[in-house]
C-alpha cells in the first residue's frame, strides 16, 4: 500500500490530493500505456464522485486495496 502511495503523490503535482486528468495523462506519458481516450474512460468509471478528478480513496478503490 505504501508504493501506491507514493506513485499517487509522485502523479498528484499540485499535492491538492486529487489526480486530474492532465496529471494522470503526465503519468501516463512517462510510462506510455494509456491513450487520452483511455484516460478518459478511465476516469469516468472511476470517480464516483463525478467531480472530474481521482481521489486517494477512489484510487485505491480502483486499485481494489481499500482496506
Amino acid at each position: 500500500r505504501q508504493r501506491y502511495e507514493e506513485c499517487f503523490r509522485r502523479w498528484d503535482k499540485n499535492a491538492d490530493g486529487k489526480l486530474s486528468k492532465e496529471e494522470i495523462k503526465a503519468a501516463s506519458s512517462e510510462i506510455g500505456i494509456f491513450s487520452e481516450q483511455e484516460i478518459d474512460l478511465m476516469i469516468e468509471k472511476i470517480d464516483r464522485n463525478k467531480d472530474g478528478f481521482i481521489d486517494w480513496e477512489e484510487f485505491l478503490c480502483a486499485l481494489c486495496l481499500d482496506e
